[in-house]
């Protein structure tokens, strides 16, 4: 029974399914189908007594991954929810003993506080002190170029830092579109084309219709 609480609870968390499943009635008959002798646990167990178990088996066993390696690298962002919550994401990253590359998100947290240099810095600073990850291992930690970002990793924790590429090419390729008027000409004729298909059903409808086939009119 132990063995299929588990993989219930890695069905459930790694498709991100809700916990409520465990109590849907649907679910329930399909379970009993399988096995009539099988006891679903309620959403509070799931959320009290399974999850925390695991997740702790889980840390034990990622901090000793880090203990083990000898240089881990960092990658750091912040980002925004569709309902406007800001969150701070912290992966690391490093090669394990059997030689391979290993990535593993260390903590994902809601910011109450603003995104201020020094906010970001105990942050990160109480991540990494969470894992119980040595400062004199993190051998760089990558982010966007954002100033905020730069500060408190380069001014305050005095970690080595590495620009993201692919925010710096980003940023390069704006640059360039923005800094030519008559290319900022074109994109803005294509995001006008874009907007009216968006905004009518029927031109869009039309639209598909002429692109299908083998004979495509456009």
């Amino acid at each position: 029974m132990k063995a299929i609480l588990r993989a219930l609870v890695l069905f459930l968390v790694r498709g991100m399914h809700p916990l409520s499943m465990v109590e849907d009635e649907h679910f329930r008959a399909f379970v009993k189908a399988i096995d009539p002798r099988i006891a679903l646990p309620c959403r509070k167990t799931l959320t009290h007594s399974l999850l925390p178990e695991m997740y702790a088996e889980a840390k034990a066993k990622l901090v000793t991954e880090l203990y083990l390696a000898n240089h881990i690298a960092l990658t750091a962002d912040c980002w925004t929810s569709l309902t406007n919550a800001s969150y701070m994401t912290v992966t690391a990253h490093f090669v394990n003993d059997q030689l391979k590359m290993v990535s593993r998100v260390l903590s994902t947290l809601v910011l109450k506080v603003s995104h201020t240099s020094e906010n970001i810095a105990a942050h990160l600073k109480s991540f990494i002190a969470d894992w119980d990850v040595p400062e004199d291992k993190i051998s760089w930690i990558v982010t966007d170029n954002a100033s905020n970002f730069k500060r408190a990793i380069a001014n305050i924790l005095k970690w080595k830092h590495i620009p993201c590429f692919a925010h710096t090419l980003s940023l390069a390729v704006k640059d360039a579109i923005y800094d030519n008027p008559e290319f900022s000409v074109i994109l803005k004729k294509c995001r006008n084309i874009v907007t009216f298909f968006h905004h009518s059903g029927p031109a869009t409808l039309k639209l598909n219709q002429l692109c299908s086939g083998r004979k495509s009119r456009l």
